[in-house]
C-alpha cells in the first residue's frame, strides 16, 4: 500500500507555476511591493497589551499589608486554607493529571 502526503496537488508543480508567475512580473514591471494591514481588532489588541504592560504583577498595598501583619505576628492562615487554594489552583491549570473543574467527568 502507497501512501501520498500530496492530497491531491502537486507542490513542486505549484511552485513552479508560482515561481513563473513571478518572473513574468518582474519582467513586465508588474512587481508590487508586499503590504500588511492590520485589523482594527488587532490595533485594539495591541492597545489593550500596552496597556496592560503598564500595570504591575504585584499589589503592592497587599504585600506591605500581609508583611506588616507577619512582622507584627498578627497573620494567621489555615493550613486548611493554604491547601484548598494550592489544589483548586492545580485542578484550574490541569496539574492533576487532566482533572479540571467543570469538565463533566467523575474522577
Amino acid at each position: 500500500m502507497k501512501i501520498s502526503g500530496s492530497r491531491g496537488f502537486d507542490r513542486i508543480n505549484l511552485y513552479s507555476q508560482l515561481a513563473k508567475k513571478a518572473e513574468r512580473a518582474e519582467r513586465t514591471g508588474e512587481v508590487k511591493p508586499d503590504e500588511v494591514e492590520i485589523s482594527d481588532r488587532g490595533k485594539e489588541i495591541h492597545h489593550a497589551m500596552q496597556a496592560l504592560s503598564s500595570v504591575s504583577d504585584v499589589r503592592d498595598d497587599k504585600v506591605e499589608a500581609v508583611r506588616s501583619r507577619i512582622e507584627s505576628g498578627t497573620y494567621e492562615v489555615s493550613g486548611k486554607d493554604v491547601a484548598r487554594k494550592l489544589f483548586a489552583g492545580a485542578v484550574r491549570r490541569g496539574d492533576l493529571g487532566g482533572l479540571r473543574k467543570g469538565n463533566g467527568e467523575d474522577s
